[in-house]
């Protein structure tokens, strides 16, 4: 398998710079409040704690030790809400193989996290239930619980998540929006004359 598929799945881990507090006195106010052991401002946990919650859609990735990614052959969506994560990432890639010669292999990661932000500002996830077919090790199942650590930057409706390689999944938020009518199309296609439980079959 190419480098590229551990890289773009690796653990990710460690956190974004984060500029010290504004000078008390230049402020006319109190000291920020900071977390006790780390003094990383606990303002900025508290921020991206909550504008963290929402869809968002998965718009690149750039890992810096790899040549660029087509990013129209990449995939994603994520959710977090009420402390937990869902996420779906898909890409394809091309793989020499020595009989088969070249052939687009799917690359696919998807589960139910739990997650939180920490004292440094990043967020931490533990696995509910999730698969990828990348794994080092050839299993489809993560364990439950496995545990992964995100530098995290959230600005403007943006957020770049940092692996410890340099690579950098960028996403932005999105909103559900009006339902799709060629859906409701469908689905009313589909349900006409079939029993329903109102009719008690």
């Amino acid at each position: 398998m190419k480098p590229f598929a551990h890289t773009f799945f690796a653990v990710l881990s460690s956190a974004f710079l984060v500029s010290g507090p504004q000078d008390p006195k230049d402020s006319g106010q109190g000291p920020p409040k900071t977390h006790p052991i780390t003094r990383h401002p606990l303002e900025e946990q508290e921020r991206l704690t909550k504008e963290l919650d929402g869809s968002w859609i998965l718009l690149g990735f750039d890992e810096p030790n790899e040549e660029a990614f087509d990013d129209t052959a990449l995939e994603g969506f994520a959710t977090f809400h009420d402390g937990f994560l869902t996420l779906v990432i898909e890409g394809s890639a091309l793989e020499a193989h020595f009989f088969r010669g070249v052939k687009e292999h799917l690359f696919v990661q998807a589960g139910a996290y739990r997650y939180r932000i920490n004292e440094l500002g990043d967020l931490e996830t533990a696995s509910v239930v999730s698969f990828s077919n990348t794994n080092p090790d050839g299993d489809l199942a993560d364990e439950s619980g496995k545990a992964s650590e995100y530098q995290v930057r959230l600005e403007d409706d943006e957020l770049k998540l940092r692996n410890e390689t340099g690579g950098v999944l960028t996403f932005r938020r999105t909103k559900a929006g009006e339902f799709p009518a060629n859906a409701v199309t469908s689905l009313e296609r589909r349900r006409s004359g079939t029993p329903t439980w109102q009719d008690g079959r």
